[in-house]
């Protein structure tokens, strides 16, 4: 009969904006065991409807970890009262990879619980990136809600001009993605979640809106924005690409294989991508 361990890991809090994870306690611990690790130093990230609403709490997940250090399985074993909040934690753990747990040094399978908090902390952010933000959120409730096509169009061209002032003057260029992630669509989140922490990625907040809104007639404005954007963060990359250049041409690569297959026939247009 196969075995599973169970411990209890409890981890650090989420605060939008500068988000990390770190162990806080271990209870339960039996000696011989040692508890499974988080591979790396993933930043999980505050739903922006939680943001707009105030919303905080903490979830507790029970998960299960195989002796290969993959999730197999997570549950929400306290809730922290906000659907969106409790969706968010269970998505980010299933999201997770582990070194596993051992036992008299040979991997095994563990279940463990895991504590999230999710805080909103003001302090790390500024009047600026509020107003952004802030407005972001704003144009989407009110695109998704109208049904007058003519204020739609005119909410649309405004949500592309924010986009295009706030990116556009940003001076910290590889910390402008923690902004980007706010306001994307999780499944753009995920698409480029392996490049989130070395380089800039404004192009893809005007990718996003093409996802949310691919019958607007700003559809053409939307689309010379997410050219442009694409050719200098790719250029961004190429530039700065002495300590790994292997790796930032792969990232360079995956841009415009993502560019040629969703968008061919700009691409064919737009020799500027072949950087």
């Amino acid at each position: 009969m196969k075995k599973i361990f169970l411990l209890t890991v409890l981890f650090g809090s989420l605060f939008w904006g500068c988000g990390s994870m770190r162990k806080v306690n271990l209870e339960n611990e039996q000696s011989n065991i040692v508890p499974p690790k988080p591979k790396n130093n993933v930043t999980f990230e505050y739903p922006y409807e939680a943001i707009k609403k105030g919303l905080e709490g903490e979830i507790e997940l029970r998960l299960a970890i195989s002796k290969q250090g993959s999730v197999t399985g997570v549950d929400i074993v306290n809730s922290s009262s906000h659907k969106v909040l409790d969706s968010a934690a269970k998505t980010f753990a299933e999201q997770m990879q582990f070194f596993p747990a051992m036992l008299d040094g040979k991997p095994i399978a563990i279940r463990f619980t895991w504590k999230l908090n999710y805080i909103l902390a003001d302090k790390y952010s500024t009047d600026k990136e509020d107003a952004y933000l802030q407005s972001v959120f704003d144009l989407y409730d009110q695109i998704n809600s109208t049904q007058d096509k003519q204020y739609r169009q005119k909410l649309q061209s405004r949500l592309l001009t924010d986009h295009d002032n706030f990116y556009r003057n940003c001076i910290d260029k590889i910390d402008i993605n923690k902004y980007i992630k706010n306001v994307v669509l999780e499944t753009t989140l995920l698409q480029w979640q392996d490049m989130w922490q070395h380089y800039p990625l404004r192009f893809v907040v005007f990718d996003d809106f093409l996802r949310r809104f691919p019958d607007s007639p700003t559809r053409e404005t939307a689309e010379t924005f997410m050219l442009r954007y694409a050719a200098e963060d790719m250029a961004f990359i190429k530039a700065t690409a002495m300590t790994d250049p292997g790796q930032a041409q792969k990232f360079i690569q995956k841009i415009q294989s993502f560019i040629s297959e969703n968008y061919p026939d700009l691409a064919a247009k737009h020799a500027k991508l072949n950087i």
